[in-house]
């Protein structure tokens, strides 16, 4: 299974540039790298393992708030056909 190692905010940059080192802003961007991670994620799960599929959010500059109800949005189609918790 795909790991999903930094937090939202960086995962555009670092799937485009794992070198990138310039500044981290959660994005449009973010949350459609985000939907494709865990889309990859759910097509490699082994049903006779324990898949985890998470991403920590470090305390720091608060997210755009409508960007940040977007992503969950985008999150709960998967919840509710039972696909993520």
């Amino acid at each position: 299974m795909p790991a999903a190692v930094h937090g939202p905010k960086y995962l555009a940059e670092l799937q485009a540039d794992p070198d990138y080192d310039g500044a981290f802003v959660f994005t449009e961007d973010d949350k459609d790298t985000y939907i494709e991670l865990l889309n990859d994620a759910l097509t490699s799960l082994d049903p006779d393992q324990v898949n985890v599929f998470y991403l920590c959010w470090s305390f720091g500059e608060a997210p755009n708030k409508n960007l940040l109800r977007e992503w969950l949005a985008s999150i709960e189609p998967f919840v509710e056909a039972g696909r993520a918790e």
